[in-house]
């Protein structure tokens, strides 16, 4: 394929309402590839999560706070791509060859009773009773953060979570992106 080819292509991919981030990801990843890739299915990948993977507890504060070095948090996800289990989206990027989509996770590790599960806000084990897993969380990033410092809200306009009150910021549908209202 010629490089103006390739180009036209992965506009058309990006600009796409269709196609989730993960998807666009692969679909041009394939324009570069001889043959095309399969998407990978967690559903379909062989290997469950070993014990020492569940068991595994990850600090932000070596035996006082629960997470990993870029937030505070009681639970480990499992990311949809390769199944493998990381404390957040920055700890399995910098450890694969290749990035989560964190609107694909579908499942966690609570690190207080060790227990794979569907998602959520709270441990659905009952030995947790219903424990809360960080002060901030967001379904539809799956983003967990326990630092009572951090004030953070989800934009629906930016489709991430963002750092700050929401009530100090606006989305601009014409830049796609959050200011603060001081500029307004």
């Amino acid at each position: 394929m010629a490089d103006s080819d390739r180009r036209r292509e992965i506009m058309a991919i990006m600009n796409s309402k269709d196609l989730s981030a993960s998807e666009k990801q692969h679909k041009i990843q394939s324009l570069y590839s001889v043959a095309p890739m399969p998407t990978p299915d967690l559903d379909e990948i062989d290997s469950a999560p070993s014990v020492d993977e569940l068991e595994t507890v990850t600090w932000f504060e070596e035996g006082k706070i629960l997470g990993c070095e870029h937030y505070r948090r009681d639970a480990r996800i499992r990311a949809s791509c390769c199944g493998k289990i990381y404390t957040c989206r920055l700890c399995h990027d910098a450890h694969e060859p290749h990035e989560i989509d964190r609107h694909a996770t579908t499942q966690m590790v609570c690190m207080h009773c060790h227990q794979l599960q569907d998602i959520n806000d709270t441990c659905s084990t009952p030995s947790c009773e219903g424990r809360r897993l960080a002060r901030y969380f967001c379904g539809i990033c799956k983003f967990f953060d326990d630092d009572e410092t951090h004030d953070i809200y989800h934009c629906t306009g930016c489709g991430i979570c963002r750092r700050g009150p929401k009530d100090d910021f606006f989305h601009c549908p014409t830049c796609k992106a959050c200011f603060s209202n001081s500029i307004e």
